[in-house]
């Protein structure tokens, strides 16, 4: 058996998959940058400086699919969850910070949605769940009821104004980026499963070792990037749904005309190889102050421009 299980743990996934960690953050961090770009660029609708607004917003859907699958490795793998949710909480309050210092005095209204604030309800969500202690598990249901709000009053937004300037203390991809995150989280105790109905796996120690191949990692990258599109077209399909007389949907917090480009995130996500790559304390804190500073730079710019 010894024998079968090293031929198993043999098995390689396509030579595509060369994406570490590293290089998705890098990645995300970029598609993020780009979005945030595109929203500091105001131009009137048609003009030169909306089209390119819209185009560098498309490409930045493809930043929070990635991100979810970090959360979703990162819970996972790291050596303690609380000081990994701790740090996320820290990060998040600075971003909140920054946040309301652009819209309240400088007037970006823009900014009324961040990712980090679904990441928190995500990550707390799974951290509460799967707690080692039990009576802490039902606790869940707080994160859960958090981003259940979010996506309420998102759409509750659409039909009044008393709540729009406090917007941001929700999260922005709320119900939508929940079950995306699900999807990456879940992916490979789903593809485990398949396998062991397959009688080639009976043998749990067999199934151990396949799992450590490129092959398994392959296989629950396309298991969650499928998850991630069946999320997006029934979010979609509620969108044309709830559809009035003049094409406005009652119940699409997202814009999910726009938002189902993050569906093309799967082609990077695919090319995962389930390495965390390089991670130095500078790159791993750094990737965290990214998001507030970046804020202030690329909106301080657009202030000063106008």
């Amino acid at each position: 058996m010894m024998q079968e299980e090293l031929e198993l743990s043999r098995y390689p996934g396509p030579k595509s998959m060369k994406l570490d960690g590293f290089w998705l953050k890098i990645l995300g961090l970029f598609f993020m940058t780009l979005d945030h770009i595109g929203l500091a660029m105001n131009g009137p609708e048609g003009s030169p400086l909306y089209w390119a607004s819209f185009v560098l917003r498309i490409f930045g859907r493809l930043a929070f699919p990635i991100f979810a699958l970090l959360l979703a490795e990162g819970l996972k793998h790291t050596h303690s969850r609380g000081l990994y949710m701790l740090r996320i909480s820290i990060m998040w309050g600075s971003i909140m910070v920054v946040q309301a210092i652009l819209i309240f005095c400088f007037g970006f209204d823009g900014l009324q949605e961040q990712a980090f604030s679904d990441l928190i309800g995500m990550g707390m969500f799974i951290y509460l769940l799967e707690h080692r202690k039990k009576w802490l598990r039902p606790f869940c249901i707080i994160p859960f009821a958090y981003l259940a709000a979010s996506y309420a009053i998102r759409i509750y937004s659409n039909y009044t104004v008393a709540v729009s300037d406090f917007l941001f203390l929700f999260g922005g991809y709320s119900m939508l980026g929940f079950f995306i995150f699900l999807g990456f989280y879940y992916s490979e105790k789903i593809v485990r499963w398949s396998f062991s109905l397959n009688s080639t796996f009976d043998d749990k120690a067999i199934l151990d070792e396949y799992a450590k191949s490129g092959a398994f990692r392959f296989y629950s990258n396309l298991m969650g990037v499928f998850l991630m599109i069946v999320s997006c077209t029934i979010f979609y399909a509620i969108a044309l749904c709830t559809q009035n007389s003049e094409g406005i949907s009652l119940a699409d917090p997202y814009g999910m005309g726009t938002q189902f480009y993050c569906v093309f995130s799967g082609l990077l996500i695919a090319c995962y190889n389930g390495k965390r790559g390089y991670n130095a304390k500078w790159f791993q804190y750094g990737s965290y102050l990214y998001y507030p500073l970046h804020l202030l730079v690329i909106f301080g710019i657009a202030y000063l421009v106008a």
